[in-house]
């Protein structure tokens, strides 16, 4: 199963890569910080159950990435609301 989380986070981390390129050649490089807020919430998650998978860490590394996947949500959904106003 952490092969397959794996590599989604691979697949995130080149989309994010895809989408702030292409946001670069069409003149839009505002919206990379959305696009951005947008992938790293659920990339922390992500990343939380992995290690909570695949580790008996303490619990405090993944406090700390689900705090992060909070924080990230969070700002996201402050700049959807202001798009919106």
């Amino acid at each position: 199963m952490t092969t397959l989380l794996d590599i989604i986070l691979v697949l995130v981390v080149a989309e994010a890569g895809l989408l702030a390129a292409l946001r670069v050649r069409n003149n839009e490089a505002s919206a990379i910080t959305s696009d951005l807020a947008y992938l790293a919430s659920g990339f922390f998650l992500m990343l939380a159950v992995r290690l909570a998978w695949t580790e008996s860490s303490p619990v405090l590394p993944v406090l700390a990435l689900v705090t992060l996947a909070g924080i990230s949500h969070i700002f996201d959904i402050m700049r959807r609301f202001r798009k919106s106003a």
